[in-house]
C-alpha cells in the first residue's frame, strides 16, 4: 500500500515537474523567436533593437547576462501566472464587482479583488492555497485581497483589470 502511495506522489511530482519545464521551455523558445528577429532585422538593415543591443553586452559580460538571464526568466514566470490568473477572471467576470492588480514588499502580484458571492471567494481562496503550495510560488510571491465593493476608490498605486478583454 506504501508503494502505491509513494509511486502516486511521485508522479504527481513528475506530472508539475513536466509542466513547469514545459512553460521554461516556452519562455526560452520565446527569448530565442526574440534573438532570430533581431538577428534577422539587423542583417536585413543593420539596425539593432533593444534584444540585440543586450545579447552584445551579454557576450562582454557573461556574469551580468546569467543576472540578467534570471531576470528574464522571473519576468516570464511573472507574466505566465499574471495572465493564467486574468484568464480565470475573465471566464467568471459577471462574478466580480472589479479586480486591482499591485505590487508589495512581501508579493510580486497581489490581487485585490471583490467578488459578488463567497461562493466565488471560496474557490479563489483555494487556488490561493494551491498555488503558495505549489512549485512556482518558490519564484514568485502571489496574494489575494477580498475588498468589499465600496473600498475600490481607496485603492492606490494598482491598475485595474479590465474583465471585458477576452
Amino acid at each position: 500500500m506504501e508503494k502505491i502511495k509513494s509511486t502516486t506522489q511521485n508522479g504527481q511530482d513528475s506530472f508539475k515537474s513536466a509542466h513547469i519545464l514545459s512553460e521554461f521551455s516556452k519562455i526560452l523558445l520565446s527569448i530565442g523567436n526574440e534573438m532570430d528577429n533581431s538577428v534577422s532585422l539587423f542583417d536585413k538593415i543593420g539596425e539593432k533593437n533593444e534584444t540585440f543591443i543586450k545579447f552584445e553586452q551579454s557576450l562582454q559580460s557573461p556574469i551580468n547576462s546569467l543576472i540578467d538571464m534570471h531576470n528574464i526568466t522571473k519576468e516570464g514566470i511573472y507574466n505566465f501566472v499574471y495572465n493564467n490568473f486574468v484568464n480565470i477572471f475573465r471566464k467568471h467576470k459577471d462574478r466580480f464587482n472589479f479586480i486591482h492588480v499591485g505590487k508589495t514588499d512581501f508579493s510580486d502580484i497581489v490581487f485585490f479583488i471583490s467578488t459578488k458571492d463567497d461562493d466565488m471567494k471560496e474557490v479563489l481562496s483555494k487556488n490561493e492555497f494551491e498555488y503558495a503550495t505549489g512549485d512556482l510560488s518558490q519564484y514568485l510571491n502571489l496574494s489575494f485581497c477580498f475588498i468589499e465593493a465600496d473600498m475600490e476608490k481607496d485603492l492606490r498605486n494598482t491598475d485595474k483589470i479590465d474583465l471585458t478583454n477576452e
